[in-house]
């Protein structure tokens, strides 16, 4: 997760400065193909799946992800991490939004639901975000048990598995399940 957040701070960096960076690994996948290409799958709530509060770990810490009807927190140690909120999607240009923009917006986030590798996403984008495939975020029951997976990048890659309960969180921790591409 630390590497994924350099990385994306990396990668923000270089696009507004109008450069990008493409890693040997991130060039030779093929990336995501997307069902549709217009912005009729834009979403303006998350779906009811996905609401709710959900636990995973980082490393040996207990983290807490809670998905409301517009709104994303992020709880690391108990402190909050990161809230992103949903807008609705209307065409911007990220490129030339000035600094008091930028800050205004700095949480704001637009979502579309994707079908990409067989399986239903919801696909996230900082409203910021000038390039790059996002992050998205998939509802599936497995092994008898609802779970919320997290993943990101051109190759999909699952970053994490969240259950309904710590409990469970801490003991599927390092779960991987076959229908997920796995960077690592």
């Amino acid at each position: 997760m630390k590497n994924k957040y350099i990385l994306l701070v990396v990668a923000a960096t270089l696009a507004s400065s109008g450069l990008t960076a493409v890693s040997p690994v991130a060039a030779a996948v093929k990336p995501a193909q997307e069902t549709t290409q217009d912005n009729s799958n834009y979403i303006t709530t998350y779906p009811n799946k996905l609401r709710g509060t959900w636990y995973y770990y980082d490393g040996k810490k207990l983290c807490k992800e809670v998905i409301g009807k517009k709104t994303i927190t992020d709880y690391r140690s108990g402190k909050k991490f990161s809230h992103l909120i949903l807008h609705a999607y209307v065409a911007h240009d990220p490129a030339t939004m000035d600094k008091t923009e930028l800050a205004r917006t700095k949480n704001w986030v637009t979502a579309e639901k994707r079908k990409l590798q067989g399986l239903s996403w919801v696909g996230i984008h900082g409203w910021s975000d000038a390039a790059g495939a996002g992050n998205f975020i998939n509802v599936s029951q497995l092994k008898g048990h609802k779970v919320l997976t997290s993943a990101y990048g051109a190759g999909v890659w699952a970053d994490y598995h969240a259950y309904k309960t710590p409990k469970l969180a801490k003991k599927l921790q390092k779960k991987h399940y076959h229908q997920f591409s796995y960077l690592q």
